[in-house]
C-alpha cells in the first residue's frame, strides 16, 4: 500500500486534493440520496444506484473549476486527464479506507432468535429438534 506521500509524488497536490474534496462532497451528497430512497422505497423509487455516478459528475466538475481558476478557461486539454486521475484516485481511497475501517456488523441476541426457529417433533419416544433458518433481505 502506498503511503500518502508517495501519492503526492506519483500523482501530484492538486489530483490527491481533487481527490479528497471528490470523496468528502460525495459522502455528503450520498446523505439526501439515500434519505429520498428509504422514504420512497414503496413508490418504487431508488436512487440508491445513481450514487455510483456521484464522484464522476463531481470529478469532472472539480476539475474544470481547477482548470478554470489556474489555467483561464474552463475546459483545456488537461481538464479531463485531472478529471479522470482525481476521480480513480478517490476511488481508491475511499476503498482503501473503507476495508481499512470495515463496520461490523453487531447482532443483537434479538435478532439471533429471530433468526432460527427450533420446533420438536414428537414420534413414539423419539423428540427431535430440527433448526430451520429464516433469511431476511
Amino acid at each position: 500500500m502506498e503511503t500518502i506521500e508517495e501519492m503526492i509524488a506519483n500523482y501530484g497536490i492538486n489530483n490527491f486534493v481533487l481527490a479528497l474534496l471528490i470523496i468528502i462532497t460525495t459522502g455528503f451528497a450520498k446523505i439526501p440520496l439515500k434519505l429520498i430512497t428509504a422514504k420512497w422505497r414503496n413508490k418504487g423509487v431508488n436512487l440508491n444506484k445513481y450514487i455510483v455516478l456521484l464522484p464522476i459528475l463531481f470529478g469532472i466538475g472539480y476539475a474544470a473549476l481547477y482548470t478554470y481558476l489556474f489555467c483561464g478557461t474552463a475546459w483545456s486539454e488537461d481538464t479531463l486527464s485531472i478529471a479522470l486521475t482525481s476521480t480513480t484516485l478517490s476511488l481508491s481511497i475511499y476503498a482503501i479506507t473503507e476495508k481499512l475501517f470495515e463496520k461490523k456488523k453487531n447482532e443483537s441476541i434479538k435478532e439471533k432468535r429471530d433468526c432460527i426457529e427450533v420446533t420438536e417433533k414428537t414420534d413414539s419416544d423419539k423428540t427431535d429438534q430440527t433448526k430451520h433458518f429464516i433469511i431476511k433481505r
